[in-house]
């Protein structure tokens, strides 16, 4: 079906019109049906879009004066504003490449699931370059405890056993006799005082507290 302004032509006889104004007719619904609910019948959602579709323009068209135009140039969306001749390109909230955690086990729509850096947790670089940047593992490693030398006071209580004998005569008023003499002795020390360390056994399984994320990109 063809549209056609120049008929029925003025000189046309209008019972002779009946077939190209009915023509005419058909051909403006179809137009108008386009992406739009026109089904020739008045309702109260009728001529309201159904999808909007922006022809590709090959440069920045123009708009009347104090009109903001929207408008699709090699695949990206711009807004111009006549006015002031600013044309601003309506950018995609997330563009395509972009990586990005979710949390939750599947990727959201527009996005795609990509496996890389399982299992590990993510540090904030402070330079820009170092971004996407790996190290480290989750095996510990380097971990040492101090020593320490007991003080007396440390010490568990315990005593010493140490054995002596002797021998002499005493004389006295009642006559002399035998007599054993006791003298104090000193045991013999060991160690030598000096410090000791402790073993320390951790498990290479260790994980922090956690919370599952995937990794995505956009499509």
């Amino acid at each position: 079906m063809t549209w056609d302004a120049a008929k029925p032509a003025g000189s046309q006889k209008i019972r002779l019109s009946d077939e190209e104004i009915r023509a005419n007719w058909a051909a403006l619904e179809d137009a108008l049906a386009r992406n739009h609910n026109f089904a020739g019948t008045l309702g109260g959602d009728a001529g309201e879009h159904t999808v909007v579709e922006l022809q590709d323009q090959a440069g920045n068209p123009a708009t009347p004066a104090s009109v903001i135009g929207l408008y699709n140039n090699a695949d990206k969306l711009y807004f111009r504003l006549a006015s002031s001749g600013t044309v601003t390109e309506i950018a995609e909230a997330f563009p395509s490449g972009t990586k990005m955690l979710f949390v939750q086990n599947s990727a959201p729509t527009g996005w795609t699931f990509v496996s890389e850096n399982n299992d590990t947790v993510f540090i904030n670089q402070s330079t820009e370059g170092n971004g996407a940047t790996t190290g480290g593992s989750w095996t510990i490693s380097g971990v040492s405890v101090d020593g320490h030398t007991l003080t007396t006071s440390e010490m568990p209580a315990h005593t010493h056993t140490g054995s002596f004998s002797g021998s002499g005569s005493e004389t006295g008023a009642g006559g002399s006799g035998a007599s054993v003499k006791t003298s104090a002795h000193t045991t013999s020390s060991t160690g030598g005082g000096g410090s000791h360390t402790h073993n320390m056994t951790l498990g290479s399984s260790w994980r922090p507290a956690w919370v599952g994320v995937i990794s995505c990109t956009k499509d």
